[in-house]
């Protein structure tokens, strides 16, 4: 990419990257941390070249990291009722949240970048609204 003049480095951030702590999310957690240090680090250290360096903050996305457990059963998380409430108001499917990452990433000019999907005001105007909203990403 410094050869070429040009490129972008994304990466994902996840539960961890805010220094929230789950039990048993501990290694992904603080796997995501890292990354997340990883990623300003950097975009510090290539503040001055034509390469940039961003992060993307999905909030909770339908993948099988929240529906399949370790062994591939069936995650107990999502037999939990309040779990499945949260999830089914603040959570997203891939696929909707790579419709507003994608021109983001594309049109970015930005070192350090930081697209965000589920902001504070989503998630409060989701939680104000989820009496209205029949949302069932889990069932």
């Amino acid at each position: 990419m410094l050869k070429q003049e040009n490129g972008q480095i994304w990466n994902m951030e996840g539960l961890g990257s805010n220094d929230m702590i789950i039990e048993q999310t501990i290694l992904y957690g603080a796997s995501k941390h890292a990354l997340t240090y990883f990623t300003k680090g950097l975009a510090k250290e290539l503040k001055n070249s034509p390469v940039k360096a961003g992060r993307l903050s999905p909030g909770m996305m339908l993948t099988e990291f929240i529906t399949k457990s370790p062994t591939g059963e069936v995650s107990s998380v999502i037999q939990d009722k309040k779990f499945r409430k949260v999830f089914n108001t603040l959570g997203d499917e891939p696929q909707t949240v790579a419709k507003f990452f994608v021109p983001r990433i594309l049109s970015n000019k930005k070192q350090d970048a930081h697209i965000v999907w589920l902001t504070n005001m989503k998630s409060f105007k989701r939680f104000m609204f989820a009496p209205l909203n029949k949302r069932e990403l889990l069932k």
